[in-house]
């Protein structure tokens, strides 16, 4: 039987020959697809991918990278995805309008790709899009669209802010972050399945906004799955954060433990709130009654809660996340495809060892373009 996967790589294959080259793959590190059964033409695939935006590809941060050029640079990934086997469904982070309407979209169109992009909005309210975005492709003869959903997060939590706090109430400017989550509603084999993909900003202490952040976008995708009767639905991107952190182990166990509960309330991240519900003996340093200074997972404690525990691909099929999916100045799993319990990965593809990735120094090098690593999964609806 056919997989979804060898009609991907067959379909690639026959639309650019200009690939075909036997030098590719002797240089090219050599990623494996690793199973747990054997795939099904139903089953569907999802990359996700940070292509380290041209806006932030300074050679000066890379000296090693013999090119980092965006020609070069969008060569290399389309040589990748012929050789890791395009998948139905690819999530780009790190993708400016220049780059997606002038090479990316255009090239992706010629192998039957229909793609949806959005930028960054701005870090404060009616500030200009950020620098980059996100990106989603799927496959025309595989996928059919039905609803494109931009999450941005700063309207999210003033919606919960207004909720709390009333129409007259100000979102505090400290929580303006400009975070995305681009959300596509598919139907794949007659089914829905509900693709969120999203780039977490980096933060070496803010791990508590981090974390309400990813919940926000996972009750919000849990909705938008049930008004289409479904309860399939995928989040994956680049979270920026490793597996022993709280953020993962809060979307993998849909719970924070009371250690975390507890670093999350020492936070440095405080907000001025309105005092209407949390009582005077919040008093500010000023002793004005009707503001009071919490820590912000104080404030937003009810919304710390998830649908439902979510697995991750690659821990499913590996028992354990990769060693690292980005590679540069530090290394770490940073990237992941998480999915709800109505859809089970089937299949992972390997990542580069580190030798591979080192061996030009870092990433990104002469092969592999961008300083964090592709990964995918084929998914199946259970």
């Amino acid at each position: 039987m056919a997989t979804a996967d060898n009609d991907i790589v067959c379909h690639v294959r026959t639309c650019s020959p200009e690939f075909l080259e036997d030098s590719i793959l002797s240089v090219y590190p050599q990623r494996k697809s690793i199973s747990l059964s054997d795939q099904h033409d139903t089953d569907f695939s999802i990359i996700s991918y940070n292509l380290l935006a041209q806006c932030y590809a300074f050679k000066s941060r890379y000296p090693y990278t013999k090119s980092i050029s965006q020609e070069f640079r969008h060569q290399n990934l389309m040589k990748e995805l012929h050789i890791i086997g395009a998948g139905t469904i690819i999530c780009f982070q790190e993708v400016t309008q220049k780059y997606f309407s002038s090479l990316l979209q255009p090239a992706m169109n010629t192998l039957g790709y229909l793609s949806v992009f959005k930028p960054r909005p701005g870090k404060s309210v009616g500030a200009s899009p950020g620098k980059d975005g996100l990106a989603i492709f799927y496959r025309k003869d595989r996928a059919e669209l039905i609803e494109i959903i931009p999450l941005e997060l700063n309207a999210l939590l003033q919606e919960v802010w207004l909720g709390m706090y009333g129409s007259d109430s100000v979102l505090p400017t400290e929580c303006y972050r400009d975070t995305l989550a681009l959300v596509l509603v598919l139907r794949i084999n007659n089914a829905i399945v509900v693709v969120g993909t999203t780039h977490l900003p980096w933060t070496k202490v803010y791990w508590d906004e981090q974390t309400l952040q990813v919940s926000l976008i996972l009750k919000r995708l849990a909705e938008i799955a049930a008004t289409h009767e479904s309860n399939a639905y995928v989040l994956c991107g680049d979270f920026n954060r490793n597996p022993q952190y709280e953020l993962y182990q809060y979307v993998t166990t849909g719970k924070l433990t009371q250690p975390q509960r507890e670093l999350f309330m020492s936070s440095k991240k405080k907000l001025s709130i309105p005092n209407i519900i949390h009582g005077t003996e919040c008093l500010n340093s000023s002793g004005d009654v009707s503001k009071v200074i919490l820590p912000l997972y104080k404030v937003f404690e009810n919304f710390y809660n998830i649908p439902e525990p979510m697995h991750s691909a690659y821990a499913a099929v590996l028992g354990e996340e990769p060693k690292f999916t980005f590679y540069a100045d530090s290394h770490g799993c940073m990237d992941y495809i998480f999915y709800s319990s109505a859809l089970m990965a089937v299949s992972v593809l390997s990542v580069p060892s580190k030798e591979e990735v080192s061996s030009e120094t870092s990433l990104p090098n002469s092969v592999m373009s961008s300083d964090h690593i592709s990964i995918k999964a084929v998914c199946r609806f259970v």
